[in-house]
């Protein structure tokens, strides 16, 4: 089962939660950065301003193009991580539904020691150098920014 996972390259979350997922089955998950496929996201009607606000993953056995968590659990499954029984528990499965979009519009928000607790490491993303996002605060979490700046 081959997915690819589609991530803002702009935010270090993102950019590291996409690499360590892969790190897990990369036979079976390619990463694209969100910028770099805007054509074939509109083939799935996939805004540009939606594939920089939320995670999708496009499951290419079924040909199905997955959006927020159903994205993450899929990816999860694929990854055989072991959170992913978690994450259909009927209590998480509407929690993290709920919280999801939350932290999706405020990803930029993160810093660098909480990503590296989380995976590990933190994958070095040209907007965030030396543990600092160079982005200006009120642009972090408006997806309109790239909206404008990339099309």
């Amino acid at each position: 089962m081959a997915i690819t996972l589609f991530y803002d390259s702009d935010c270090v979350l993102c950019t590291t939660y996409s690499r360590k997922m892969q790190s897990k089955n990369a036979e079976h998950i390619n990463i694209s950065p969100v910028k770099k496929s805007i054509k074939l996201l509109a083939r799935y009607q996939v805004s540009f301003q939606d594939a920089m606000t939320y995670v999708y993953v496009l499951h290419h056995e079924s040909d199905t193009m997955y959006k927020g968590m159903p994205a993450v659990r899929l990816l999860c499954q694929t990854a055989n991580d072991s959170i992913t029984p978690w994450l259909s528990f009927p209590v998480m499965r509407e929690v993290c539904d709920y919280f999801y979009p939350m932290v999706a519009r405020n990803r930029y928000r993160f810093p660098h020691w909480f990503i590296r607790w989380l995976y590990g490491f933190v994958a070095p993303v040209d907007a965030c150098r030396d543990g600092v996002c160079h982005l200006p605060p009120h642009k972090r979490s408006q997806s309109t920014y790239f909206h404008h700046k990339f099309q």
